[in-house]
């Protein structure tokens, strides 16, 4: 299945289509998608607390990816398949930009009003989507990302949820 899906983002990719790819890849780096958390938590004028939990979610969600791409040593696609000049290095599994852009994901969702909220959804798909079309990820490579991602984001709000009342 994997194959199959990523076969037919890199058959299907004009050249306009990569560098939107890499652009948008951008946002699941680390440390720039901190940045971006701290930033918009500055922005929202969200309480310090918040905005340490977002940090330190997105610092351990980075170490735990580090961490299993060494256990899981799964190889990336052919470098056949990489969109032009694109670079990727290390293992696969998980998507370190997933992982990323799924923390960054939940919290945008969080802190937004709710007429916004779904900009954190997207901002997270778009990476993903990124690192399939840019050919340097398999689809299950992404989707365990963003579920390890997601599941940290969301355990350090439930954490700081058992200490305060205000919602996030």
């Amino acid at each position: 299945m994997d194959r199959s899906i990523s076969n037919f983002f890199v058959d299907n990719r004009p050249e306009w289509l990569g560098h939107l790819a890499k652009f948008v890849s951008y946002l699941g780096q680390f440390p720039i998608h901190i940045v971006i958390l701290i930033g918009l938590g500055v922005i929202l004028k969200k309480r310090s607390d918040l905005i340490f939990v977002a940090v330190v979610s997105a610092v351990f969600a980075y170490g735990l990816n580090t961490i299993l791409k060494r256990l899981f040593d799964r190889a990336r696609p052919p470098k056949s398949d990489w969109f032009n000049g694109y670079d990727a290095h290390g293992f696969s599994l998980p998507s370190g930009h997933a992982v990323n852009a799924a923390v960054l994901g939940v919290f945008i969702y969080l802190w937004l009003p709710a007429r916004w909220r779904w900009v954190g959804p997207v901002v997270a798909v778009a990476v993903m989507w990124s690192r399939v079309q840019l050919g340097v990820h398999w689809p299950s490579d992404v989707i365990f990302g963003a579920a390890i991602g997601g599941a940290i984001a969301f355990g350090g709000t439930r954490i700081l949820d058992k200490r305060t009342a205000e919602t996030i």
